[in-house]
């Protein structure tokens, strides 16, 4: 049996961290350009490099966490949203799909032990059991 663990726990992707942004403006604007700035270390140490939209993540970008664990992948208004890749500190590695900070539909956990699971996560256990596969 394969277990995984709580990809995109609120150990990494905190209530605190989506309201954190570097803008004067507390309210995410759709119309601003993207663009790319320096890498921002955020109050909790985990450092973020990539695209954003006014003060907010939002495009592409990575984030590391003062324990090693990392995100690469898409950012929408300040959270991990749409294809992405976390790599935990053990080396297990979640790369699917994301919404609002969590792994939501179809991805591939491998396990660095070599198991892996191909299939939907972050959904309802009926729907996680359609069309998943463990292997080992």
């Amino acid at each position: 049996m394969i277990r995984s663990k709580n990809v995109g726990s609120s150990k990494y992707f905190t209530y605190e961290e989506s309201k954190e942004t570097i803008s004067s403006k507390k309210a995410f604007d759709p119309n601003q350009r993207r663009e790319r700035r320096p890498p921002y270390q955020f109050k909790s140490g985990a450092v973020y490099s990539g695209e954003w939209k006014g003060g907010f993540r939002d495009g592409m970008g990575e984030q590391t966490w003062p324990d090693g664990a990392k995100y690469i992948g898409e950012w929408r208004e300040n959270r991990a949203h749409g294809k992405g890749q976390f790599i935990h500190v053990d080396g297990d590695i979640y790369d699917g799909q994301w919404a609002n900070d969590k792994a939501n539909g179809h991805g591939v956990y491998m396990h660095v032990n070599g198991a892996k699971y191909e299939g939907l996560l972050g959904l309802t256990t009926a729907c996680r059991r359609q069309g998943g596969r463990s292997t080992t």
